[in-house]
């Protein structure tokens, strides 16, 4: 622990602002990689959730990626890497899921003021909605959950209503079993929740930049020029290597179509919920007419082969600007192209 926190308050400083994280980034004969990033909000509060880094963090990562790499448009990236084509610096493509709200108040003008252009992905039903995805919703409910007597209450409320499955040894147990749902399952055990701790209100009651999604004219706005550019993040984040076929084509194919007929152009990339998929899922999303698909981890043999998805490095929001610079340089060798 002592070490930990010498190697961030002091030696990783000293590395990047000497320049030697630029020597060190040379080493690395990948040329390509991609950033995955989530929200970003004005007062950071971990306890609340940790989706989000706050923006003094965010501008100090942008601005050092903007000096030190280039920083491309998802399609000026793609076809970098295909051309292969040689550049003095190191490319960069940095991504958003979910599609928070706080990517257009709180992301959006520090992209701007260091001309970096990004990709977000949103959660295409939330769009416009005052509801928050299905993990904010207990993510920001998780004090009241995540007590010995909250959760010997949920269990035996979950034993109770035929949901035996559901029953967890904690807030994180409970909340992995939750991804296994489809997204009918899900909403009767939210609605339990709200029954179960007396929550009243769906909407969490903590600062809406933790959890409210984009409305449209904030996606218009931020798409013109290409600047931003938009791909689907499914309709409702689902798991998808565990739908059954019917669920998992609509979840590919109208998420698509609607932001499609948003943004009057075609939308042809997806980002994975929660990294999730497999060979079929690849299989449906190339039929369905999606072109590029970004992951977390490789998660299929025919990967290593396959030139049309890209690994992502998730960047910590729960460490400093420094420490996520020399992860992002070090990461080159392992998820970089």
């Amino acid at each position: 622990m002592i070490i930990k926190t010498f190697a961030r308050k002091f030696a990783f400083p000293i590395i990047v602002k000497s320049g030697i994280s630029n020597f060190i980034t040379k080493l690395y004969s990948q040329d390509h990689i991609v950033l995955n990033y989530h929200g970003v909000v004005k007062e950071l509060n971990l306890a609340v959730s940790v989706n989000h880094m706050d923006t003094d963090n965010f501008e100090a990562q942008i601005k050092y990626f903007s000096r030190h790499f280039n920083v491309l448009h998802q399609d000026e990236f793609i076809n970098s890497i295909n051309n292969k084509k040689k550049h003095k610096r190191k490319n960069i493509l940095i991504t958003f899921d979910d599609g928070y709200e706080n990517n257009y108040t709180n992301a959006f003008p520090i992209l701007k003021k260091y001309n970096t252009p990004a990709t977000i992905f949103p959660v295409v039903n939330l769009i416009n909605s005052k509801t928050p995805t299905w993990y904010d919703f207990l993510d920001t409910n998780k004090s009241l959950i995540n007590t010995s007597l909250g959760i010997e209450n949920l269990n035996n409320n979950l034993r109770n209503t035929g949901n035996k499955d559901l029953v967890s040894k904690n807030f994180s147990d409970f909340k992995n079993k939750i991804k296994s749902l489809n997204t009918a399952q899900k909403d009767i055990v939210i609605k339990l929740l709200n029954e179960v701790f007396s929550l009243g209100d769906f909407n969490p009651t903590v600062a809406e930049e933790y959890w409210k999604i984009l409305n449209t004219d904030q996606i218009i706005e931020m798409a013109k020029g290409d600047f931003i550019t938009f791909g689907s993040h499914t309709l409702n984040h689902p798991n998808l290597d565990l739908l059954e076929q019917n669920e998992l084509g609509d979840e590919l194919s109208n998420s698509k179509t609607k932001l499609s007929e948003l943004l009057s152009k075609n939308i042809d990339s997806i980002a994975f919920p929660d990294g999730a998929y497999n060979e079929n899922v690849k299989t449906t999303c190339y039929e369905l007419g999606y072109k590029t698909l970004f992951s977390v981890n490789s998660r299929c043999i025919s990967d290593t082969q396959d030139k049309q998805i890209f690994q992502r490095v998730s960047i910590s929001n729960t460490t400093t600007s420094e420490s996520s610079i020399l992860n992002v340089i070090q990461s080159l060798s392992k998820l970089g192209y």
